[in-house]
């Protein structure tokens, strides 16, 4: 099934860290994962604006890729209940 393979890419052990501490702004290394449909691409997939400058993922592959990689950078964790919600549901 996509989604489980997509959860075990993104790891479970950031995204509770994430989910459990209480922070008033994220930390810097999770990005928000951009929606690339025309009418959205100024959009994350959580639904945050995303300005010219803004550090993002330019689509899922590269998020996956990038954790594969063992890079510093991961997802929005909002992104990817949104992405796994999608993939569940149609």
């Amino acid at each position: 099934m996509v989604s489980c393979q997509l959860w075990q890419f993104f790891g479970q052990s950031w995204v509770l860290f994430a989910l459990s501490t209480k922070m008033t702004e994220r930390p810097d290394y999770i990005k928000c994962i951009q929606h690339t449909h025309t009418d959205l691409s100024k959009t994350s997939w959580c639904g945050k604006k995303i300005y010219s400058f803004d550090w993002v993922f330019q689509d899922i592959d590269h998020a996956v890729y990038s954790v594969q990689s063992g890079s510093r950078q991961v997802p929005c964790p909002d992104c990817v209940n949104k992405i796994n919600e999608v993939f569940n549901n149609g």
